[in-house]
């Protein structure tokens, strides 16, 4: 029979019902399957690849809408909220740093303009940071690796437990915090795979050891020599990374509910809401911790200066008692604003006291940065300054004095105002009883010059308004004379310099302006001075005052970061295999100075901080002196 031409199936004037039925005749006809299907009035033959198509999208739009139901179940089921990190962290510990949003912290770090100016020329994407789309469906989906969804939704929070201080070795003692949002078993394969790999790069061979605490296994590697080690474990979603056993502990109890945690510290909020900790980073430090962390600063920063003077010894038990008598707590958070980064930092003081330093430190009344006399004598290649600009300097120093004596115990208020008596003698040149009121302008400003390859610190120099040139003359000439020998006079750059007998130390008046320092850097600054280029003019400086002349400040500083981003921005080249050794040279130059106002309000001290990557270099630096 041929199938190739219309058969009739029907009577003429059938209803046409298209599809209502096949026709019974069928047949092969070169192994192709035919059919017949009524249509108007006869049936006609046809193969299966003409109604294949038709079937697909009679199904298609079924089977997607199963499709999209079986994806929105799944999202539904693998959603997460967002923990309070503080309820993991124990009472006892010293304070904490969190993240919540990783990937979102990166996707901001890559929009300053800093990073989209720099990048390319590092060979760098501009946006490797963001995770793109795929991070953000694995955030929302939960579908990916361990690591990207780790990445993608863990919040983190590192937990400092204690700080030993052994001469110039500092070991904090510390837990890595991560609420992973995961299962188990993504949190057991990153214990046995990436924390392997992270102890073998510490530690070339280390040796695993499993042990465990309170019920909870805990997986350790420990370094071949030494007592180094990072040990591990996971206690539902969360995973606890540390380097000391007691570290450890402290945050399982914590997880556990046997231990306080610091979510019931009084400050906190107060703290969070100062520094509006709800922003990219967060960090709290409760009393016990300033009251460690000001002693651990104090021997730090303060302890090669007093080196061998009379000072020595007194100063890191005067910070640690006046800390734990007068401040309640510290907070730090990072924000991202107008393609800069901001850091706040307070430190929150008993009322009482904050508002008697409110009252002590008073903003001199013409204080602006443009009215400044002291920055228009700062030359444009200075790499730092610090500008004080209260109403009467050495009025203020007096009462914060007193401030700190009437709150402190009576024999630390003996030590500290032996060690103020000193410091005034020795930084001064004042006696006991000798006030400096009637010398001394409202600026004091230090300033750090440009280094050259083989110095290793900033050359400093200070400038100090003065009130009464003559008598602040004098004060200089017997700072001066501590160095012995006398003084030597000589003419320099038309002003008259003195400089002590070992011509270390050295003074001239410059525009009212007492510059005082080591003589080389006292000459250095006049010659810089005598090429009429101010910072004040320089393009790096203007980009910078605008956000630090927002609110009358004590205290201002500018720092240039063109070397801690060099340093940073070459480390992630090499790492990404980018161009670790581009010529940038114009590029980093041009990057505003970053800024820093302090204040004094109702609720302690304040300080804001604005700059082209915030204290990311700085972190970059830390881990990779780790790892």
């Amino acid at each position: 029979m041929d199938f190739s031409r219309p058969v009739l199936c029907g009577r003429p004037g059938d209803p046409a019902r298209y599809g209502s039925r096949y026709c019974t005749r069928s047949g092969r006809d070169g192994g192709t399957r035919h059919y017949c299907e009524l249509q108007t009035n006869h049936c006609e033959l046809f193969t299966t690849t003409a109604i294949m198509p038709l079937l697909k999208r009679k199904l298609f739009l079924p089977f997607l809408l199963i499709l999209l139901l079986l994806f929105a179940a799944w999202v539904f089921t693998h959603q997460f909220t967002q923990v309070a990190l503080e309820t993991y962290i124990p009472e006892t510990a010293l304070g904490y740093v969190e993240v919540n949003d990783m990937s979102a912290l990166l996707e901001k770090f890559t929009a300053t303009e800093a990073w989209k100016n720099l990048a390319p020329a590092y060979g760098l994407s501009r946006s490797f940071g963001s995770a793109g789309w795929l991070g953000k469906l694995s955030r929302w989906s939960g579908i990916g690796t361990g690591e990207s969804l780790l990445f993608a939704r863990g919040q983190f929070a590192l937990v400092i437990t204690g700080i030993e201080v052994r001469g110039d070795e500092v070991k904090p003692r510390m837990a890595l915090v991560v609420e992973t949002h995961g299962s188990k078993a993504q949190i057991k394969a990153l214990i046995a795979e990436r924390l392997l790999q992270l102890a073998t790069r510490a530690y070339k061979n280390p040796v695993q050891e499993t042990s465990e605490y309170a019920g909870v296994p805990v997986t350790i590697f420990r370094a071949p020599q030494g007592d180094r080690k990072i040990l591990a474990t996971s206690i539902d979603s969360e995973l606890i990374v540390a380097n000391d056993p007691d570290a450890l502990r402290v945050c399982i109890e914590a997880r556990q509910g046997r231990v306080p945690t610091i979510a019931k510290n009084n400050f906190l909020p107060q703290a969070k809401n100062v520094v509006k900790g709800n922003d990219e980073v967060f960090a709290f430090v409760n009393k016990s911790g300033a009251a460690r962390l000001s002693q651990f600063l104090a021997h730090i920063v303060a302890g090669k200066v007093i080196e061998g003077t009379p000072l020595a010894g007194l100063l890191e038990n005067l910070a640690a008692e006046i800390s734990k008598n007068a401040v309640e707590a510290m907070a730090y958070s990072t924000s991202f604003e107008g393609g800069d980064v901001a850091d706040r930092y307070a430190i929150l003081c008993q009322p009482q006291m904050a508002e008697s330093l409110r009252s002590t430190i008073r903003v001199a009344g013409d204080a602006s940065l443009e009215n400044s006399a002291a920055l228009k004598l700062i030359p444009a290649s200075a790499q730092e300054i610090t500008l004080l600009h209260i109403d009467d300097p050495n009025q203020a120093l007096d009462g914060v004095e007193k401030i700190i004596s009437a709150n402190i115990g009576v024999a630390e208020s003996f030590l500290f105002h032996r060690f103020f008596m000193t410091a005034r003698k020795t930084f001064l040149g004042l006696e006991p009883g000798e006030t400096a009121s009637n010398l001394i302008g409202n600026e004091v400003l230090r300033v750090s010059l440009a280094t050259s390859a083989k110095e290793e610190n900033s050359p400093r120099v200070w400038l100090i308004a003065a009130r009464n040139a003559a008598s602040l003359t004098n004060l200089a000439g017997r700072l001066l004379r501590q160095q012995g020998n006398g003084i030597k006079r000589e003419s320099y750059r038309n002003l008259e310099l003195q400089s002590s007998g070992d011509e270390k130390r050295a003074y001239v008046f410059l525009n009212n302006f007492l510059v005082l320092g080591d003589k080389e850097n006292v000459k250095r600054l006049l010659d810089e001075h005598e090429k009429k280029s101010s910072l004040r003019d320089a393009p790096q400086f203007t980009a910078a005052i605008r956000s630090a002349s927002e609110n009358k400040s004590a205290m201002y500083s500018f720092s240039s970061v063109t070397q801690e981003t060099q340093k940073m921005m070459s480390s992630l080249a090499y790492k990404l295999k980018g161009k670790p050794d581009a010529q940038v040279t114009t590029q980093l130059n041009k990057l505003p100075l970053a800024t820093s106002n302090m204040q004094v309000n109702e609720r302690g001290i304040q300080l804001a901080t604005r700059s082209p990557f915030g204290n990311f270099p700085a972190i970059l630096a830390f881990v990779d002196s780790i790892f």
